[in-house]
């Protein structure tokens, strides 16, 4: 749970949902809704 990023909620089960589902979706998500976090989502799946 500590993994979860803030950006999460802030969309809601939507953006849940497509995570788990999809991961290469969240990324086509956040350069829609916040492209300013898709480095920071790019770096997170890096890290994973």
């Amino acid at each position: 749970m500590s993994g979860d990023l803030p950006s999460h909620q802030s969309i809601g089960t939507m953006d849940l949902c497509y995570s788990k589902t999809w991961p290469d979706k969240q990324v086509v998500l956040r350069l829609v809704l916040w492209p300013e976090e898709v480095s920071f989502q790019l770096t997170m799946k890096e890290l994973l």
